[in-house]
């Protein structure tokens, strides 16, 4: 779906919807205190090609713009709400600095014990998923153990749908809004319409748009699905 924002209005054009356009200009739409958690999986700033100069920033300019994209998500989450966001572990130290609004919980771990990418002293297997929002307790894994590369969107860095699946689940309940704004072929839109849950996805590339509405058009909610795997 693509809306110019002016002609937008919320909730109707908001929920269970792909929204073609830059994220900072779709969550002005979305008001205060709305969203009950955000999942999203940001650009690294690793020189990706996303179609766009979104991961190839100077990294001053790039903390600042994550700097305004999670004080824009912090504004529309509920004061009782949650956001989970993946970063590189290379990076933690400065993204930490930049999500000074937000009460700091936890960080998880994403393991994928067959991929294996360069690390600044070897290899890595793991991704951080930092947790943000209402300290309360959980009772919750921190661990999460999935595989990748079977993920064949035309996307260069595609999450596993079981994993986004399991922290859906995780970390939300039925009918809760979950906001992704950097959607890409819409995994975690996928997540939530397996589970039951609204979504806001946002997303600048127009083809990754196609890609995460085609995914949704073929995905069904299933009641019966596992949540207890990937442990």
């Amino acid at each position: 779906m693509e809306m110019k924002k002016d002609s937008m209005t919320y909730p109707d054009d908001y929920i269970n919807k792909v929204i073609c356009g830059d994220c900072l200009e779709t969550m002005k739409g979305i008001p205060d205190n709305s969203v009950s958690a955000v999942i999203t999986d940001p650009p690294w700033n690793v020189g990706k090609n996303y179609g766009n100069e979104s991961d190839k920033q100077e990294e001053k300019q790039y903390l600042e713009w994550i700097y305004k994209i999670q004080k824009e998500a912090r504004r529309v989450v509920k004061d009782d709400g949650l956001s989970l966001w993946f970063f590189p572990i290379k990076h933690l130290p400065l993204i930490y600095n930049q999500f000074k609004d937000w009460d700091y919980i936890w960080t998880a771990c994403w393991i994928a014990p067959n991929r294996r990418s360069m690390s600044t002293i070897g290899y890595n297997l793991w991704q951080p998923i930092l947790i943000y929002g209402n300290k309360r307790w959980l009772k919750n894994q921190d661990v999460y153990f999935y595989p990748t590369g079977q993920e064949i969107f035309n996307h260069p860095t595609p999450k596993p749908e079981k994993l986004m699946v399991k922290l859906v689940g995780d970390f939300s309940k039925k009918e809760d809004i979950i906001l992704d704004p950097f959607l890409g072929s819409g995994t975690t839109a996928v997540a939530c319409k397996r589970l039951d849950r609204r979504f806001i996805g946002a997303e600048i590339n127009p083809e990754y748009c196609k890609i995460a509405e085609k995914r949704l058009a073929n995905t069904l909610y299933n009641e019966e699905l596992d949540l207890k795997g990937g442990g």
